[in-house]
């Protein structure tokens, strides 16, 4: 496997913990129990067009940010590492979390005829959590080559959640709610050794005495 590869599955495999289409799948079929499986088509796939602006967005503008609020990409990495670590408990438990969407937000897309911009595509699949972990990735990259496979793993990313929530009650039904619940822990213990090698890149390079 070449490297370029290796990168890309790498990158892409964290993406997707992070955002986990298949543990949305259950929020996305209760919020439209009312709609035709065309209209939810519809509201996914301007759900992840969304989700992919703002992804892209947040990432090209990183350096921009850490210049105005003053702040490292180190400080952020720790920062980060643990917003992430805290989205993984509650992955791991399969339980539904705060950091990706509130309990006024569901109830809110419970309401609402079109879901997809909110709750779907922010917060659901681009929130903090999300946004962190591309920011993270962009400013990991040493060079160009890096820095175009994240922005493709973004792209990939996007279009597997699209694929994944397109074909959510096929899922839902072939799964089942034991069946989701342990791809969610799956992908939760995923996200906790990211978040935790995270932590640690972020504390060796404020503190690199540490590491001697």
């Amino acid at each position: 496997m070449s490297a370029i590869l290796f990168l890309f599955l790498k990158t892409f495999v964290g993406f997707l913990a992070v955002m986990d289409p298949v543990g949305a799948i259950p929020i996305v079929i209760g919020m439209t129990p009312h709609n035709t499986e065309e209209e939810r088509r519809r509201m996914i796939l301007r759900a992840c067009i969304v989700a992919l602006i703002v992804l892209a967005f947040f990432g090209a503008t990183r350096m921009w940010l850490f210049t105005f609020f003053g702040f490292t990409l180190a400080a952020f990495k720790l920062a980060g590492g643990l917003v992430l670590l805290l989205l993984s408990f509650d992955m791991l438990n399969a339980k539904e979390t705060s950091s990706k969407n509130s309990t006024a937000e569901e109830n809110e897309g419970y309401a609402k005829a079109d879901i997809s911009i909110t709750p779907l595509a922010i917060p659901l699949l681009s929130g903090p959590a999300m946004i962190t972990t591309v920011i993270l990735a962009f400013g990991d990259a040493p060079d160009l080559t890096h820095t175009i496979i994240v922005g493709v793993s973004i792209f990939a990313v996007c279009l597997a959640s699209w694929l994944i929530l397109r074909a959510g009650t096929a899922i839902s039904n072939f799964l089942g709610a034991t069946g989701i619940k342990i791809v969610t822990r799956t992908m939760g213990m995923l996200l906790a050794s990211m978040s935790i090698q995270f932590c640690a890149d972020g504390l060796l390079q404020l503190f690199p005495g540490w590491g001697k």
